[in-house]
């Protein structure tokens, strides 16, 4: 039996495949009243930035309060793979510096990062002194307002001179009611504890993806541009359809689009957008396991979507060990000519 892995998507239920399984077996499938309804989202509703004052650079620039003998970072999403690896990365190239960390789902413990960096065979410097370098909060990108007291989160804003915000909640599969809170929502958390400061005095360096350049070559996408994005640009040139399928790549639009609007206000923002990851498990890998079976098989995806019916299949992966210390690389350089 074969199947077009493309129709499960369609409808990502035990009741979708057990309709579609009826179907290619010719059997009558049960009646069942219960359906994934169809969710219209105004995307540029979505994308707008609050008019309020905490949206906006702090007039009295408090910054630097807590900052002693280095910088203070804060790091989100430090239990994925490319958040441990600029983890370990920041520690290493500034020895002064310290990092708080904040979990995706749920709040981390100092264990959890430990583990990591032993499960990737990272080296630290000093692994001792690291370990102190590190404070890990009572919170996540799954809770509001980070998790944090207000309290809390004023003292953060204030102390830190860059945000690399990596965490993100990742699924092809969910709705985008599943995806806002951590993908959406957090980020607008993030532009607010970045505004704390003056104009300019935490930068955010977001972790983006390149499906959001990709959007625009959906036939039901709207560009304003004369043609297609195709160099290292902001998004406000085009625009998604409203539904929540594929809720993901559309939640990466928002967070890029509140981040442009953040950063016409005075608050500094950095996007990098970056491809699959070629990470050494292939566990949950979906580019790896494609390749895996590439070579077992001898058989390469068939994609016709070119207008001569070829394919324009192409796998582009990136190791974690080349995006942490690049990216931290150019925010170390844009940082240094605030």
């Amino acid at each position: 039996m074969k199947i077009d892995a493309r129709v499960f998507i369609a409808d990502p239920t035990p009741l979708g495949a057990a309709k579609i399984l009826s179907e290619k077996k010719g059997l009558v499938s049960v009646r069942s009243e219960v359906i994934n309804p169809i969710v219209h989202v105004d995307w540029q509703v979505e994308a707008i930035l609050p008019e309020e004052p905490r949206f906006y650079p702090s007039a009295s620039d408090l910054g630097g309060g807590d900052l002693d003998d280095g910088q203070k970072f804060l790091l989100t999403g430090a239990n994925t793979i490319v958040g441990i690896y600029t983890l370990v990365e920041l520690l290493n190239r500034d020895p002064a510096c310290s990092v708080l960390v904040l979990g995706v789902e749920k709040p981390l413990v100092k264990s959890d990062i430990v583990s990591l960096i032993r499960q990737y065979d990272l080296v630290l410097d000093d692994m001792t002194a690291a370990k102190k370098r590190v404070a890990v909060l009572p919170g996540s990108l799954s809770r509001d307002n980070l998790g944090l007291l207000p309290s809390h989160h004023n003292s953060i804003g204030r102390s830190v001179s860059a945000i690399y915000h990596f965490g993100s909640r990742v699924s092809l599969l969910k709705s985008y009611g599943d995806l806002k809170r951590v993908n959406v929502d957090a980020t607008r958390d993030i532009i607010r504890l970045a505004a704390l400061q003056g104009e300019g005095s935490t930068a955010i360096h977001y972790l983006s993806s390149w499906s959001v350049v990709h959007l625009q070559g959906w036939k039901t996408s709207k560009r304003s541009a004369d043609g297609p994005l195709i160099k290292d640009e902001r998004v406000p040139d085009h625009s998604v359809p409203t539904g929540d399928e594929l809720a993901y790549f559309k939640t990466r639009w928002v967070a890029e689009m509140l981040l442009t609007a953040a950063s016409k206000r005075g608050i500094a923002s950095a996007i990098y957008r970056i491809s699959g990851l070629d990470i050494q498990s292939g566990e949950d890998n979906l580019f790896l396991n494609t390749v895996n079976g590439i070579v077992e098989t001898g058989l390469m995806p068939r994609i016709e979507d070119e207008a001569d019916g070829s394919s324009g299949f192409a796998i582009d992966v990136v190791p974690p060990a080349y995006v942490a210390p690049s990216v931290v690389r150019l925010a170390a350089a844009k940082m240094s000519h605030k």
